[in-house]
Formats: C-alpha cells, sequence, structure tokens
C-alpha cells in the first residue's frame, strides 16, 4: 500500500471525494450508496469492496480520531486495488458516523499536524451519549428513542451484514489495544490500561472486552452498533493506535490515585455549577457526568490493582478538562469556561507533557500498524465456522 495515510489524515471532504473516485473508477466491484440521512439533513452512505463470503464493516466514529480517517481511506484503496484483500471478504465503509457533529468542530489536523498533546486536547468535541450516533439513547430496546443517524448506522449493518464489525480509534499515548480479540502489534506495546477501557475484563494482554447488553451496558457505555451487529452475529472489534509516543515514569499507585481523586475533585464543582437551562447546557451536564464516573472508576481501579506509573492518571484528567473547556465554548456567556481553561486544563497539561514528554507517531507507521491488526481479525472470522458473541 503505498503513500500510507499520506502527510496527514485526510478532511470529510476529501475521504468523500475519495471514495466517491473509487466508485467510479471500480464500478465492477465497488458502488456506494446511501442509508439515510442525519437529524441536521446531511447524507450518509456506505462504500462497498465486493469480494469473498464474508463480510466487514468498518467505520470512522469520532473525529478526534483523525487517524481512523486515514486508515479507512487507506483500507478502502487497498481492498478495491488488490485482489488479495478480498478473496475472502467483502469490505463496507462507513466514512463518517456523526457528520453532524462533524460539522460544529473544526477539522484541526488540516492545517495542524502532526498535533501537540495540547492541541488536541483544548480541540476535542464528542456529542454525549444521548446524541451519539454509535450510541442508543433509550438503552432499553433499539429502534426507541433514537438519533435518525443512529437508524441510518443500523441501516448500514443491516445490509452489510458483517460478521467483524471495525471501529477505529487513536490512543491518547504510546500503545496499542484491541476490544474483544487480541492482536499483536510489533511497532507499538501493548496497552495495560487504556483510557476507554477501566473496569473492563482483560482475558489478554492488550485485549479488553467490551459489555455485553444489560445494566451494566446502561450504566457505564449505553448500547452500541457493535451490540446491534452482534445480535446477528458479529464480532465487534476496536483497535486503538497511539498518536504519540510516551516515556515510562516512575509514580507510586498512592499518588497516581490522588492525582485522579483530585481531578474528580474539581469537576464535581465545576459540574455542580452548571444550570441546564438549553440543549447545550444539558449535554454539557451530561457529558460532564460521564467523564466524572469514568474518573472515579479509574481511581478505583489504581487503588484496587495498584497501578503505578500508568499514562492514564495524567491524560484521563486532561481529556475530561478538554472535552467540557470544548463544550463551554460552545455555549455563549458560560461561567465555567475560564475557570475551566486557567484554573485546571492549561496547568493539568503542562504535568502531562512534563511527564509523558510525548513524540507524534508518524501516520503511516499508525495507520500500517491498525491496518496490520484489522487483517489479522480478519483472518479470524474468514476461518471460523460459528459466530463469534460480543461480551459476555
Amino acid at each position: 500500500m503505498e503513500n500510507l495515510g499520506g502527510t496527514r489524515p485526510p478532511s470529510l471532504e476529501e475521504l468523500d471525494a475519495r471514495l466517491r473516485n473509487l466508485a467510479t473508477t471500480h464500478p465492477d466491484r465497488v458502488s456506494l450508496r446511501p442509508v439515510g440521512r442525519t437529524a441536521g439533513g446531511r447524507p450518509l452512505h456506505l462504500l462497498t469492496v465486493q469480494g469473498g463470503p464474508r463480510s466487514v464493516l468498518v467505520l470512522a466514529p469520532h473525529l478526534d480520531d483523525p487517524v481512523g480517517l486515514a486508515t479507512l481511506d487507506a483500507l478502502a484503496h487497498y481492498a478495491s486495488r488488490d485482489t488479495r484483500a478480498r478473496d475472502r471478504v467483502t469490505w463496507h465503509f462507513v466514512p463518517c458516523c456523526d457528520p453532524d457533529g462533524a460539522a460544529r468542530q473544526d477539522q484541526w489536523w488540516l492545517t495542524r499536524w502532526p498535533v501537540t498533546m495540547e492541541e488536541f486536547h483544548r480541540d476535542l468535541y464528542r456529542p454525549g451519549a444521548a446524541g451519539c450516533a454509535q450510541q442508543h439513547a433509550d438503552v432499553r430496546g433499539f429502534g426507541a428513542g433514537q438519533p435518525e443517524t443512529t437508524t441510518a448506522l443500523e441501516k448500514a449493518a443491516d445490509l452489510a451484514a458483517p460478521r467483524l464489525l471495525v471501529a477505529l480509534h487513536s490512543a491518547d499515548w504510546w500503545n496499542c489495544n484491541c476490544l474483544v480479540r487480541h492482536a499483536t502489534s510489533k511497532e507499538f506495546p501493548l496497552a495495560s490500561l487504556p483510557t476507554g477501557c477501566v473496569s473492563r475484563d482483560r482475558p489478554g494482554s492488550g485485549l479488553f472486552v467490551l459489555p455485553g447488553p444489560g445494566p451494566a451496558a446502561s450504566r457505564h457505555a449505553p448500547l452500541t452498533l457493535r451490540h446491534y451487529a452482534a445480535r446477528s452475529g458479529a464480532l465487534g472489534f476496536v483497535p486503538e493506535v497511539p498518536m504519540w509516543s510516551t516515556r515510562s515514569f516512575a509514580q507510586p499507585p498512592e499518588q497516581g490515585a490522588a492525582v485522579l481523586d483530585q481531578a474528580q475533585t474539581v469537576l464535581a464543582s465545576a459540574l455542580r455549577r452548571i444550570r441546564p437551562e438549553n440543549d447545550e447546557e444539558a449535554l454539557l451536564a451530561l457529558t460532564g457526568h460521564r467523564l466524572l464516573t469514568a474518573v472515579e472508576a479509574a481511581s478505583l481501579q489504581v487503588k484496587a490493582e495498584r497501578v503505578s506509573g500508568h499514562p492514564l492518571t495524567q491524560v484521563l484528567p486532561l481529556f475530561a478538562a478538554g472535552l467540557l473547556l470544548r463544550h463551554t465554548q460552545m455555549s455563549p456567556g458560560n461561567p465555567l469556561e475560564e475557570g475551566i481553561r486557567d484554573r485546571f486544563f492549561d496547568s493539568w497539561c503542562r504535568r502531562a507533557e512534563d511527564v509523558l514528554r510525548p513524540t507524534p507517531v508518524p501516520l503511516a507507521e499508525a495507520v500500517a500498524a491498525q491496518i496490520g491488526t484489522i487483517m489479522q481479525a480478519v483472518n479470524l472470522i474468514a476461518h471460523q465456522t460459528s459466530s463469534p458473541r460480543i461480551g459476555r
């Protein structure tokens, strides 16, 4: 795969144009079809590269995981041009799961790549659980009270009927990890406790199990498109690759837990000042309380397992502060913005950069590692005679 990932991740417009060109150039095996529209009226498309009998669906979930956009672009071109990539599987791609959210976020990587840890966390934006296209607002059941975008994504999953559903993510530090199935990486070390995997089962090194539907899922992580596809036998798979290499550091478990406990106290104090008088304020409150839960869970795990010198203790508070800062900036007149920025975002950012000394990972290396991990998962499902299960 030549020019793997390019010099920077593509913009959504560039990715859309490149995928449309694939369908025009290879009409015998590549098709592009609409699957629905978002609440904002934006179209959602499914690109299919026809091949073998097993089906793989690849999603780029979040715009603050831009490496995934580059990976999806490279993988779609590879699958369309190389028969070896499609001799056993048919590939399906959804280039952006949340076009409405994307329209509210600056595509900062277009002018600043590689990006620093401070720049990344200052520009974070997530729509929150209730507005996230991959997650269902009503956890009682699929199809009830969910965003239009979610309905469109479910249609894409129904059309693809995947045996493997892949959601592309970037990691906050020097690690590679996967949810559900283990895949080693020669390029990057395997993570022991990534940000998004706190309190999840770990059956192997770098491997974390996504909770299945039920009370645990509804409390800690709403039902996702992976759960939806799993009802038809799909294996949900989330490979993460790092945006930065970071150094190891010495930190007693008690000190790491204290850092997280301090972050929990500060975030809880900030959230008490929110008065949800409009949709943006309500979203800020929802996002903030989910982050607070994540920080609390991380602190409990660090204490219980006596985890020493883990990057999560530095990055998770910064991640939470960055998300809250971004949401307050989108709500004019919000009294929290100055306090979040001056009281803890800047200081937590300096602390994380001093401790971790982050160095950008070349985009081509991250994309190659992510594609290599996906191909290992493809090998797994291509040889299976029964459907794998997600969660427990």
